[in-house]
């Protein structure tokens, strides 16, 4: 859904402008660069709706003190293998990167560990985190409830989040397999992105207020998400919502805050962050070796009629992130309006595509 005239801004620069503006917002420069890292990272693989398009929301909540910049993360309750932290309200990817650096810790001591994340906020691209697993040869697990926009199965009653998960694994491919999903049949953000395109979407996306299939992303934004598979996502969201919302001690159901609707509320997001060492299994290098089996294997099967190539989970994302990284990433006209206009507000003038 990028736009043909759409600006190319190199990564780097991208990176650099969006640390900056954290810092702007009152984020120690480290939080700050974490923050842009996440954010970048999801534009580079080609994941826009979780990319800089947030990032003026997340900074005016940022400013406005709703999201705590200086957060005491605690932890609650701790054994060798799980851990409960407290995120005292502070930017969702601050908290998201410094719990999954604990999971993968103790998952490296110990073989397997989970940490669960109460009292947050929105932490952006799921396998974010995922992959920070598995860049430390671990199979990394990353998932957050969210505010209410997809119904129970069979109800027209929004209580569930899109509540994404993704898995990261080692080996197979350059920069590993990865799956990153909404537990509904697309990101909300990116029924956004066709709403500030102008274009219809899929009738399967979403609904209208009374439950109407839509392709209307302007009424799909006042209705509710779909789920992946019909009843097969409904159920996946509940369990996402269980081990992130109800387990942690977060909000759930109802009670998660919502960022765009509510600016001025917490959210009280939960997150879920899991890492295993394969290595506990049998050696390493014999798991990468039996992965790169299966993946040549599959990459060997016939494609159906029609289709050129048969790609593995996170390949499209990561050859969009190569390309991206030579040419520069596209920003749509609109988002780079919105993105001056807030580069003003806070004196760092966005650059020059």
């Amino acid at each position: 859904m990028i736009s043909p005239d759409a600006s190319l801004i190199q990564a780097a620069d991208l990176k650099d402008w969006v640390t900056r503006v954290f810092v702007r917002a009152s984020l120690p420069n480290d939080d700050a660069a974490v923050a842009a890292d996440v954010l970048v990272t999801a534009n580079l693989r080609g994941i826009d709706s979780h990319g800089v398009l947030q990032l003026p929301i997340k900074t005016r909540r940022v400013i406005s003190g709703i999201v705590n910049t200086r957060p005491k993360l605690r932890v609650e309750r701790d054994s060798p293998s799980a851990m409960l932290v407290d995120g005292d309200n502070g930017l969702g990817m601050v908290v998201g990167e410094w719990a999954m650096v604990w999971a993968i810790e103790r998952a490296l001591e110990g073989g397997a560990a989970v940490v669960g994340v109460r009292r947050s906020n929105h932490f952006g691209m799921s396998a974010y985190y995922a992959m920070m697993a598995s860049a430390a040869d671990l199979i990394g697990i990353a998932a957050t409830n969210a505010s209410a926009t997809m119904a129970p199965w069979g109800s027209v009653t929004p209580y569930l989040g899109t509540n994404p998960l993704a898995f990261a694994v080692p080996g197979g491919i350059d920069g590993g397999i990865v799956l990153d999903m909404a537990t509904s049949q697309v990101a909300w953000g990116k029924v956004e992105l066709a709403a500030r395109a102008g274009k219809k979407i899929p009738l399967n996306w979403a609904t209208d207020s009374a439950g109407r299939p839509t392709d209307d992303p302007d009424e799909a934004m006042k209705g509710m998400m779909l789920p992946l598979g019909g009843y097969k996502g409904y159920g996946l969201a509940f369990i996402v919502e269980t081990l992130c919302g109800v387990m942690t001690g977060a909000a759930f159901g109802l009670r998660v805050g919502d960022f765009y609707a509510h600016p001025d509320r917490e959210e009280n997001a939960g997150h879920s962050f899991i890492a295993i060492d394969p290595a506990r299994f049998m050696p390493l290098e014999h798991f990468k070796m039996r992965m790169a089996q299966m993946v040549e294997e599959i990459h060997a099967c016939r494609p159906a009629e029609g289709v050129d190539r048969i790609y593995l989970p996170g390949e499209i994302e990561m050859e969009t992130a190569a390309r991206r990284r030579r040419e520069g990433i596209p920003l749509p006209p609109d988002v780079v309006s919105e993105l001056r206009r807030l580069g003003e507000e806070v004196r760092v003038p966005f650059p020059d595509s």
